[in-house]
């Protein structure tokens, strides 16, 4: 609801249809599961905001992520890191992993950016683990 509410073009993509229920602005969220293959959408974007995503999805299907993560110019996205308990989790990872995965598809992690970023927030899963990329020239 913010991104759009700002004004912003914005598409939302979530699994669970009750979360998309609940949300402000249902009629822009895509409901997909991302186990069953990628979703329909073939278009870049300025920003990707992934919160909490990529520790739900087994490593075998992150190639029906990846691509869309790779169609952003900047993508911020929070994972979980290994050994962190949740519902689901299946692809915990530390940083360095997500670093080198979003480097095959051509996005470049901004350290300083990331850092600056985390010290910024009392989010406990932002602060812990936000990361910035950038799509390499």
């Amino acid at each position: 609801g913010w991104f759009i509410d700002s004004g912003m073009d914005a598409v939302g993509i979530d699994g669970s249809e009750a979360a998309i229920a609940m949300s402000l602005r249902p009629e822009s969220i895509l409901c997909h599961d991302f186990q069953a293959g990628a979703p329909p959408i073939s278009r870049s974007f300025d920003l990707g905001w992934c919160a909490e995503f990529v520790e739900h999805v087994a490593a075998r299907y992150m190639g029906n992520f990846l691509p869309l993560m790779a169609n952003c110019s900047v993508l911020a996205m929070t994972h979980a890191a290994p050994g962190q308990d949740g519902w689901h989790h299946v692809n915990c990872q530390p940083d360095g992993y997500w670093e080198s995965v979003l480097a095959d598809c051509g996005m470049v992690y901004d350290e300083e950016y990331s850092t600056e970023l985390r010290a910024m927030t009392s989010a406990a899963h932002v602060s812990r683990s936000l990361m910035v990329f950038r799509k390499q020239a």
